[in-house]
């Protein structure tokens, strides 16, 4: 259902709230409209933080050997919390990894962490 949405919907979907708000809510009182606007930017800065791909699941070069070495499939992703691709596939790739999880192990390295960049 929410597979069409990522980390840089809340950008455009914010905005458009707050208009929606300004348009629908007729409040006079000017001190319970900021209030109003307030809460929907908090609720939308907390939505545009959790939209995104996370951390690599391995610390150290050693751990990823470790998973490489395992002798079982490996499915890896390649990803970073600055690509717009990647957040957009972030939905599908979680319900892939879901589905295949059982038979293939899977190894999310983020391009930007430390160890995808040794």
């Amino acid at each position: 259902m929410f597979e069409f949405i990522n980390h840089y919907s809340a950008i455009f979907i914010i905005p458009i709230v707050i208009i929606a708000l300004t348009a629908l809510v007729p409040i006079r009182n000017w001190q319970k409209r900021i209030a109003i606007y307030i809460s929907v930017i908090v609720i939308g800065l907390i939505v545009l933080f959790n939209f995104q791909p996370g951390d690599s699941s391995v610390t150290n070069e050693s751990q990823a050997q470790e998973i490489i070495t395992s002798g079982q499939p490996i499915f890896v992703e390649f990803f970073s919390n600055t690509c717009t691709a990647c957040l957009a596939s972030e939905p599908i790739v979680k319900s892939l990894e879901g589905a295949i999880k059982d038979n293939v192990q899977v190894l999310k390295v983020n391009v930007q962490d430390p160890i995808a960049i040794n």
